[in-house]
């Protein structure tokens, strides 16, 4: 029972990492509250704890030098739930904006070691079939909270940000069932890296290393930043070619995020069938699925099209996070992850920048959705050769 907790409250941690864009819906209520505000400066409310958790992811592992992981997690755990909530009592766009900025580093306090603690904790198909999990609950929570922010806003703009309040339900589980030290096989683990670092106290990163963080840190971002660009298009994709209204788009979206809690679930039965080709398989699946929604005419098509991107581009992204721990030294792991989700943070938050980029090449809407395909099926041959 209590190893069961114990899983539950790790994968628990991952719930809200995604939910600062929980609340677009509010963005036009947000408009009408400061109106002496500008659109860039209001939707800057949501953009802000994304910049500010990846500052805090970059100086995390400086940070948890000064204290256990235990006691960081739980302030970030606290900072996120108490800041969360301030808009909920105060209508003032300085403090507003000063409470997002808290709750960004709260969020970033707690997000690159609800990945690395897997890796830590837990070690072969348990440890793939939990990452899997991970990036299901991760995606879960953006849905289930955005929706509960739906239904909040009809009552009381403001009154949405009380979803944050839900941190300290995670964190009453992480203080509850989260053991200090990990037990058993993740217990041999820990002497072997506490081993590993008495003889190389200093220890770095290998020339080789490097070049395979690299290759994990730019996969990963490039998995984000398609599913950024799908997001961000598909709505225009509908209208352009007249398919449906900004209604339909909004279920393709969902739809799209269905199908990726579906392959993290899924994720461990798929590695243990494709071993170390599937993130190829993952790459192929999303080069074709780019190419479908490219080549739809009808909303059914769109919608098969963004679901199976949904699905597919998952599948790498979660391989990226596993492989850390797999291709590099356990007792970086938790640098390394870091790393890896601030690629993850820099593909999102560039992502419109990428599209100017290739527009100003070639306009056409399908376009970036042509070049990413190329880049896909490029990454798979790359990967094969690689494994």
């Amino acid at each position: 029972m209590n190893r069961r907790m114990e899983k539950i409250t790790v994968l628990s941690l991952s719930f809200m990492l995604t939910t600062t864009f929980s609340v677009t819906p509010l963005l036009p209520l947000m408009q009408k509250a400061f109106p002496a505000y500008s659109t860039d400066q209001v939707e800057m409310l949501v953009s802000i704890p994304s910049f500010c958790m990846m500052l805090m992811i970059l100086g995390s592992n400086w940070i948890y030098r000064f204290a256990s992981e235990k006691f960081w997690i739980t302030q970030g755990l606290i900072l996120l739930s108490v800041a969360g909530v301030v808009p909920v009592f105060v209508e003032s766009y300085p403090v507003i904006f000063a409470s997002r900025a808290f709750l960004g580093i709260g969020l970033g306090l707690v997000n690159g070691r609800a990945v690395s603690m897997i890796s830590e904790r837990f070690e072969g198909r348990e440890k793939v079939t939990l990452l899997g999990y991970r990036a299901s609950i991760e995606v879960a929570g953006n849905i289930l909270m955005t929706l509960v922010v739906g239904r909040l806003l009809l009552i009381r703009w403001n009154l949405a940000f009380c979803i944050y309040g839900f941190g300290v339900v995670i964190l009453v589980l992480y203080l509850r069932f989260l053991p200090e030290e990990p037990k058993g096989i993740e217990a041999r683990s820990a002497e072997k890296t506490e081993q590993k670092q008495k003889n190389h106290p200093s220890r770095s990163l290998s020339g080789k290393e490097v070049v395979t963080l690299l290759r994990l840190v730019v996969t990963a971002g490039f998995m984000i930043l398609v599913n950024s660009v799908i997001s961000l298009r598909v709505p225009s994709f509908v209208l352009e070619r007249g398919i449906g209204n900004e209604s339909d788009s909004s279920i393709v979206l969902s739809i799209l995020m269905v199908a990726s809690i579906v392959a993290g679930v899924l994720f461990g039965q798929m590695r243990d069938l494709w071993k170390q080709k599937l993130e190829a398989v993952g790459l192929i699946g999303l080069g074709l699925s780019l190419l479908l929604i490219v080549s739809s005419h009808s909303l059914l098509v769109l919608t098969v099209g963004a679901a199976l991107s949904g699905f597919f581009y998952m599948i790498p992204l979660t391989c990226c996070l596993n492989g850390v721990s797999e291709e590099l030294p356990i007792e970086l792991v938790s640098l390394t992850t870091s790393l890896v989700l601030v690629g993850c943070n820099l593909a999102a938050s560039t992502s419109p920048l990428i599209l100017k980029l290739i527009a100003w090449f070639d306009g056409h809407t399908e376009t970036p959705y042509l070049v990413f395909a190329g880049i896909s099926f490029v990454g798979a041959v790359v990967s094969s050769i690689q494994k």
